[in-house]
């Protein structure tokens, strides 16, 4: 039986969000055997960095188009920083790639909308993340 990203997602929300994905981190079957053109890995959501700002937005969470194994770590106090901001998302990957968010789309992230982005090309590949509020 396959889990649908919307189970996934409702398995976070309904066991609490972080101490969730650590329950879950063990079960992905995809791994990392480097770059690849055809990769089609899973897409798992990306809880981003936790902050006690005092605003809605607890977290910045990336969901990418595939992954297999980069990380979204984009600080909640960037949504109202000036000026571009870039972030690596190397995460446990064994290549790594830039993606950059204008100042506009970390507004519109705050104000909750989503934003759609593409990183850099590493290994011949792309990916998409969508960033949103969690």
């Amino acid at each position: 039986m396959s889990t649908t990203r919307k189970d996934f997602l409702r398995v976070i929300v309904t066991l609490g969000g972080a101490s969730a994905l650590t329950a879950l981190a063990g079960c992905s079957s995809s791994s990392d055997s480097g770059p690849s053109t055809g990769d089609t890995g899973t897409a798992p959501t990306d809880t981003g960095t936790k902050a006690d700002t005092g605003g809605s937005c607890g977290s910045i969470a990336g969901d990418f188009d595939f992954n297999h194994g980069h990380v979204l770590d984009m600080p909640v106090a960037d949504l109202t920083a000036t000026g571009d901001k870039t972030y690596d998302i190397h995460g446990t990957a064994t290549h790594t790639h830039s993606i950059t968010f204008t100042e506009p789309q970390r507004k519109s992230i705050a104000g909750g909308t989503p934003v759609k982005v593409t990183t850099t090309t590493s290994g011949a590949h792309q990916h998409e993340i969508t960033a949103h509020c969690a």
